[in-house]
């Protein structure tokens, strides 16, 4: 196995690990905000767990359409592809997690 590939795969396998801590944190923060009674706040970070999802899904169909085309495979595509699809969910779960940190924030002070 060359080295290329082995880190590619711990870069595609890193996605969806990501990915899940930043849902738990943000699942952590609905439960808080829902104990606060704070619904807008639950009902956004719901929002955003959805959203991450949703871009997940998008990345697997890509993956999938990637791994089935019948063109050639270069270092480059392969590069392209990764970048396309990693860099939406890295920056989506790194969103979710500040969002979940700022809405948990803001709970000891009164709604209104």
């Amino acid at each position: 196995m060359n080295i290329y590939y082995l880190i590619m795969r711990i870069a595609i396998l890193s996605l969806p690990v990501i990915g899940l801590i930043a849902i738990g944190r943000t699942s952590l923060c609905i439960a808080r905000c829902l104990k606060a009674k704070r619904f807008n706040l639950a009902l956004f970070s719901f929002l955003g767990i959805i959203s991450l999802i949703g871009v997940f899904l998008i990345d697997i169909v890509l993956w999938f359409g990637y791994g089935v085309a019948h063109t050639q495979k270069d270092l480059w595509t392969d590069l392209t592809v990764l970048a396309v699809t990693g860099v939406p969910v890295y920056a989506g779960s790194y969103g979710l997690w500040r969002m979940a940190l700022y809405f948990e924030s803001g709970l000891e002070q009164p709604p209104g």
